[in-house]
């Protein structure tokens, strides 16, 4: 629909593989807390579908992704070390412990 914003994060299931497309184009996909969340919610959801054995996470437009949106992080780092850990590394490390296979 005109003027609705895509969502940041799309899904779309092939078999038993899951494609998740990150889709922040015009910031390269920089992990946003927003994307983030959006990514962990949806492999929370995908650990759950015995159908997917898999996860393939691409980006949307010319790059994978530009790696942390500093400025949207700003306020946790401003904060200190450990509001930086909690709120972009703590992510990334239970992406590790996902029960399904993920490719980058």
């Amino acid at each position: 629909m005109k003027g609705e914003t895509p969502p940041i994060l799309q899904r779309d299931d092939r078999g038993t593989v899951a494609i998740l497309t990150m889709n922040r184009p015009a910031k390269l996909n920089a992990l946003s807390n927003e994307l983030l969340a959006a990514i962990m919610e949806m492999l929370d959801s995908i650990e759950l579908d015995a159908a997917v054995r898999v996860v393939v996470i691409t980006g949307a437009g010319r790059a994978f992704s530009a790696g942390a949106d500093i400025a949207g992080f700003q306020r946790h780092l401003d904060a200190g070390p450990a509001e930086a850990v909690a709120h972009f590394m703590r992510p990334g490390h239970q992406m590790e412990y996902c029960e399904v296979q993920i490719a980058c």
